[in-house]
């Protein structure tokens, strides 16, 4: 029975994935996108609330955390600099930006992701690429004459002849994202730099942390190791939640958590000691009127009652070391936190495929050739802000254009059924 081949199959119909495609298409190739839910780009649907954010406004490869050689992260970043792919959302896909200064992000001027969603599917098939949904692919294998066959559960396998694994991460599985593609990246031969769950609340080991849920500040959390160093610092919004914390300031470093013992510190709203202790200098005002302003005024009670300190006295009259206890306390707070919910709460993903194995100019597998690994699927992801689309985007384009360079153009060709096995089978 023969079978058609096709240029390019992209698994996965997010962000990644459908950049790869239009870029692919773009060169001429027949493309067809395999995506397991009923519609696309689901964890874009929940960017910035719903509203889409995008882009950042600046970026670095300091912005991004990986096992592997930063030079290669910086090599990516800079294929696509940021006022290309304004352009590309703006004139190619038809969806107008607006800069939040706020966040410091780009966001589509009806600040909806809806639209982003949209443009991403309507783009591509315009061009020709066809988009199946419904199609849950559950391995790839190559057959003779370089061709990769990928099975999908309860469907005819399809053929290619180059195959983008867009499949993402582990994290919000609930929008399919389930660490499938990362398994079979596995199974393809490649090393798997073990996966956790990134950008992630944390939980509290203090339930009366737990009864203030609601309250959020500034702050600066800092991450330090079992042998008392300073591993991380971050600095944004903290949030007080039912089970624990969340904010900028405690999803940019809790990945530690999940990646070695440490111990988590934080500065209320950023201050050191030294300016905690130009507030609370010697004066008639009694604690509690010191720190209003400053801290939630639940929080104040809270960090008040652990300093052992009575909120009522005046600062002329608090003793020294009193005062010293509660100092430490609002600028070197052991905050209790620990490993709370994981990928079902996480917004990205943390380890994946080793980038020693993947050509960073065309992001084409050195394991399984005519393989190109996207998105979450590398071992890398970006801090809060837009930075982990980014990196979709890039690394979809990145994906798409090199398969448009590498397929010769042919119209599409059809072969033989074969149940020839292949080294890179998936068991």
């Amino acid at each position: 029975m023969a079978i058609l081949v096709h240029d390019c199959v992209v698994i996965g119909a997010g962000a990644s994935g459908l950049v790869a495609a239009i870029f692919a298409a773009r060169g001429g190739l027949h493309v067809l996108v395999l995506e397991r839910g009923n519609r696309p780009c689901r964890k874009l649907l929940l960017a910035g609330g719903g509203r889409g954010s995008v882009l950042p406004s600046r970026v670095s490869e300091i912005d991004y955390l990986t096992d592997g050689p930063r030079p290669v992260i910086r090599q990516i970043l800079t294929s696509w600099p940021l006022v290309e792919i304004r352009h590309f959302f703006e004139q190619d896909l038809g969806v107008p930006l607006i800069l939040d200064s706020q966040s410091g992000r780009y966001l589509p001027r009806s600040q909806k992701a809806e639209e982003i969603a949209s443009a991403l599917e309507r783009v591509p098939q315009s061009l020709g690429t066809k988009i199946r949904f419904g199609m849950r692919a559950t391995g790839i294998r190559r057959l003779p004459d370089a061709i990769l066959e990928v099975s999908v559960d309860g469907n005819q396998p399809v053929r290619a002849r180059t195959v983008v694994l867009a499949t993402g991460g582990a994290s919000w599985p609930d929008t399919g994202s389930d660490g499938w593609g990362c398994e079979e990246a596995k199974r393809l031969g490649h090393t798997l730099v073990p996966i956790y769950p990134a950008l992630v609340p944390l939980a509290s080991q203090n339930p009366e942390h737990r009864e203030i849920a609601g309250i959020s500040l500034p702050g600066t959390v800092r991450v330090y190791g079992s042998d008392r160093k300073l591993v991380a610092e971050s600095r944004g919004a903290l949030a007080f939640t039912h089970f624990g914390y969340a904010g900028t300031a405690i999803l940019n470093v809790a990945h530690f958590a999940w990646r070695r013992k440490v111990r988590f510190e934080v500065s209320w709203r950023s201050l050191n000691r030294e300016r905690w202790q130009e507030f609370l200098k010697p004066a008639k005002t009694t604690v509690t009127r010191a720190l209003s302003g400053l801290l939630p005024q639940r929080l104040a009670q809270l960090l008040i009652a652990e300093a052992r300190v009575e909120p009522a006295a005046e600062l002329t009259k608090i003793r020294r070391e009193e005062r010293d206890r509660l100092i430490k306390i609002l600028a070197e707070y052991p905050l209790p936190a620990v490993r709370g919910p994981g990928f079902e709460a996480a917004e990205a993903t943390g380890g994946g495929v080793s980038f020693e194995e993947i050509d960073p100019a065309t992001l084409e597998s050195r394991v399984a050739p005519g393989v190109y690994l996207t998105g979450e699927i590398p071992d890398v992801f970006g801090r809060v802000g837009g930075y982990n689309l980014l990196w979709s985007w890039i690394t979809g384009r990145l994906a798409g254009t090199a398969v448009a360079h590498r397929v010769p153009l042919l119209p599409p060709t059809e072969t033989e059924s074969t149940d020839t096995p292949s080294m890179v089978e998936s068991e």
